[in-house]
Formats: C-alpha cells, sequence, structure tokens
C-alpha cells in the first residue's frame, strides 16, 4: 500500500532510504542524511512497515496521519544532526508498534478462554447452518482508564454499556455510559489509541439509548436519555476530533415511544411457548425474539419472526433440547441488528459467545467464541462491519471486533 501525504511518499519502493528517491536532487539535508547513513536508511524501513500496519488497523485515521505530519516536522527540524534523527526514528517507531492491531482471540485471550470449535454441520430446528467464524479482534479501554477518565477508582464503578459512536474527521469514536456505585453516572468517549475523555454527567434516575437513526451522521453522535416518569430527551452533540470539549450539544423533548426500541412490547410464540421481541429491524420486516431471561424451558432459543406474524417465528440458533449444542446455555437478551439483513446476540453457559446470523444466506456464525465477552453493538468504520462487545471477567475490558482488515 502506498499513503501519499502532501509531496512525501511514506511509502514506496526505496533506494538506500523507503520512503523518498535518493536518487532525487530536491533532497532536504535532513533526507541527505538518512540516505548517507545505513542505520537511519534501516530506521526509515522498519518505520514505513510500522506505519503501513498501524493505518491498515487504525480506527483513527484522521489523528494517524495528523500526528505522522507532526513527526516529519519534527524530523526535519533536525536538519543534518544523526543523532537527533536516530532518535526520532526511534520515538516514531516505538509509538507505532505500541498502537493495538486487529489479530486472531488467541493474541488476547488465553487458550482456557477461548471455545473450542463446534462439530461441523449442526443445523437449527429452523434451517439455520450453525458453524465457526472467528472475527479479528483488539482491545479499545480497560475499567482502569474509564476511572481514569472519571476521575475515580475502578472499585466506584459498577458497569458501563456503549451507548452510541460517531466519526470526524475519519476518526471512530465509541461512547460509554459509565455506571458508578454511588452518584451520577458519565458519559466517556474512548478510541482505539487508548484516549478516553469524560463528556457528561448523566443522572443516575436516566438510562440511554442510542439512537439507532442519528449514528450515521458525520461528527454528530445521538442518543436518548429516557426515565419512565419523565419525557424522554434526545440528545445530539457535535464531536470534536482533536479531544477538545464538544462544541455543541442539543437536547429536544420527544414524545411517543423510542425508535425500535421495544423491549417487551411485543409478544410472539416461540414454538408455541410465548416469548417477547426486543427490537423490530431497520426494514421494519423482520422481529427477534427469544423466552424470557434465563428461561429454562427447553424449547427455548432465538426466533426470527415476520414483523407482524407471532406464528412465524422461526429458530436460527439452538434449542436446549439439542444435546448436540450443550444442554447449559441461555440467552443475555442483547439483540442489535447490523447491515442488510442480519443480526448480533450473545448467550452465556454452554457455547456462550457472540453470534451473527444472517437472513439471506440462513447461517448462523459464531464470530467471538469467548463465554466473557457480551453485549453486541454493531456500527460501520470505512465500509467495514464492527461489533464493540464487553468483557465481563475481572478486568472489564472493551473490544472491538471486524472480519477483515483492510
Amino acid at each position: 500500500m502506498k499513503f501519499w501525504l502532501g509531496a512525501l511518499i511514506l511509502l514506496s519502493p526505496f533506494c538506500q532510504a523507503a520512503s523518498f528517491d535518493c536518487a532525487s536532487d530536491k533532497l532536504s539535508a535532513t533526507e541527505k542524511a538518512i540516505c548517507g547513513d545505513e542505520y537511519l536508511s534501516g530506521a526509515d524501513n522498519v518505520l514505513n512497515r510500522q506505519w503501513s500496519a498501524a493505518y491498515g488497523n487504525s480506527l483513527s485515521r484522521g489523528l494517524l496521519k495528523a500526528q505522522q505530519l507532526d513527526w516529519l516536522k519534527q524530523r526535519k527540524d533536525c536538519n543534518a544532526d544523526v543523532n537527533c534523527i536516530k532518535q526520532a526514528y526511534q520515538r516514531r517507531i516505538s509509538q507505532l508498534s505500541s498502537l493495538t492491531a486487529f489479530s486472531p482471540l488467541s493474541k488476547y485471550f488465553s487458550a482456557d478462554k477461548i471455545d473450542p470449535p463446534m462439530a461441523q454441520g449442526l443445523v437449527s430446528e429452523g434451517g439455520y447452518q450453525l458453524r465457526d467464524n472467528p472475527w479479528l479482534i483488539k482491545p479499545l479501554t480497560s475499567e482502569y482508564a474509564l476511572a481514569f477518565a472519571a476521575e475515580k477508582r475502578k472499585e466506584d464503578i459498577s458497569g458501563y454499556y456503549v451507548v452510541g459512536h460517531a466519526v470526524a474527521d475519519d476518526n471512530l469514536f465509541i461512547y460509554l455510559v459509565v455506571e458508578m456505585n454511588e452518584g451520577n453516572n458519565q458519559l466517556i468517549e474512548v478510541n482505539d489509541q487508548g484516549h478516553a475523555r469524560h463528556i457528561r454527567m448523566i443522572s443516575s434516575e436516566y438510562s440511554a439509548y442510542a439512537d439507532p437513526d442519528g449514528q450515521d451522521t458525520p461528527g454528530k453522535m445521538h442518543f436518548y436519555l429516557y426515565n419512565s416518569a419523565t419525557s424522554t430527551l434526545r440528545v445530539a452533540m457535535d464531536v470534536v476530533a482533536d479531544g477538545a470539549v464538544v462544541d455543541s450539544e442539543e437536547e429536544t423533548s420527544v414524545a411517543g415511544p423510542l425508535p425500535r426500541y421495544e423491549r417487551g412490547t411485543w409478544q410472539g410464540f416461540c414454538s408455541d411457548v410465548p416469548c417477547h421481541s426486543y427490537s423490530q429491524s431497520p426494514s421494519e420486516k423482520w422481529r427477534v425474539a427469544s423466552g424470557n431471561f434465563m428461561s429454562t424451558d427447553e424449547r427455548d432459543g432465538v426466533y426470527l419472526f415476520e414483523a407482524n406474524r407471532p406464528d412465524s417465528g422461526v429458530n436460527v440458533f439452538s434449542q436446549k433440547a439439542n444435546d448436540r449444542i450443550e444442554k447449559d446455555f441461555s440467552y443475555m437478551r442483547n439483540f442489535v441488528w447490523g447491515e442488510g439483513e442480519t443480526f448480533y446476540f450473545d448467550n452465556e453457559g454452554g457455547m456462550a459467545c457472540v453470534w451473527r446470523t444472517d437472513i439471506t444466506s440462513k447461517t448462523t456464525e459464531r464470530i467471538i467464541p469467548v463465554e466473557s465477552i457480551k453485549y453486541p453493538y454493531y456500527l460501520k468504520y470505512r465500509g467495514r462491519e464492527m461489533v464493540v462487545a464487553t468483557d465481563t471477567d475481572e478486568h472489564g475490558s472493551l473490544y472491538i471486533a471486524t472480519s477483515e482488515v483492510k
């Protein structure tokens, strides 16, 4: 991959140095020093490999490019001082190598935390193929970083959940409501460079819910604050990519039900057992439902319904009674709709992990086979489908997964 930044080529075939042509008669004093020094020329090669890897894995490409421009200025300020240039390369290579990359699960989880592969040829009662298709994953933040941003101790945090996302200047930002054991909860912004910043307080009397109709507005983050005893507020914030205070914030009262937020309001019949829908698809063609949380009914499953046909439920997962899967499991009931006719869910107990169901291809794939990973949140960044999910073990890390790196 080649990446142009102004008149400089950061990634290109090299003659002595990797990032520019040493035969050119327009080299700066710094570039001449790099071409004339074997160590600096080699360091330039290493930096270009690191840059290529970092750029391909980055969810903060705008910030990454700005940081690279700053570094190029610092390198140029060294003029022909070989030692100064050497130190500049060493610092930048260290910075780039510290950025996390999308990797197989085994890089971030020990073997005992990753579930073994499923049996081959599994098919749900509704005719959906059940199979493994593990995505690549990388960490975003941890409870320690969230506590630091909130100016609290880790012990003060009771939990957190994703409430929204935004893309500003080619940078992806994730927004979390951090729940406190005492006092107000806090809205925190994180990115994949390890940065976390406090945005605003949220009364513990309110719950927050991502606005499904506002997440694709560039530079804006939208969510709802709601309380059964008060009117709902729709909040929209201008997102600032450089980490400054949010430019502006608007709150608008909302009448009526929240868009596509129908938890417990629609009842269907899962194998003739009453079950409840969590949400309707963006196309309004489908609903997904399961039995009540921690249901012990052996016919419990994950059922797909036509939008208003309570008798049309098709099980896209396994019933509890299916010994080929495992009896000891239940559903966390965390459903989220993805691109097209796809949705994601999690479960706990046997076969616990995050799953992706594609209605068109009639497949249900296990994409994150780690028992402690739960609460999927779907988004797209630069055309890639991604899922943010929480590791509920003692470290409380937040991860993001994708099927491929471009």
